[in-house]
């Protein structure tokens, strides 16, 4: 069950380095969920980068099982 995020609206991230082991999950929580403005990096689809810089500064990794 996935909590009810839709009122929520992310204005900024300092930063943050979370290493998760479900691919599906990172992405469904940080950008579908969170609706963070990230996009898979070229090269390697588990590692997630910002789209825009001035608002967020993030990078999202998972770890292979």
């Amino acid at each position: 069950m996935s909590p009810d995020l839709s009122g929520l609206n992310v204005m900024f991230v300092a930063g943050f380095g979370p290493v998760t082991r479900d691919t599906h999950a990172s992405k469904s929580f940080y950008i579908d969920a969170l609706n963070l403005p990230l996009k898979a990096m070229d090269g390697n689809s588990d590692y997630f980068t910002p789209l825009c810089c001035s608002s967020c500064c993030t990078a999202l990794v998972t770890a292979g099982r």
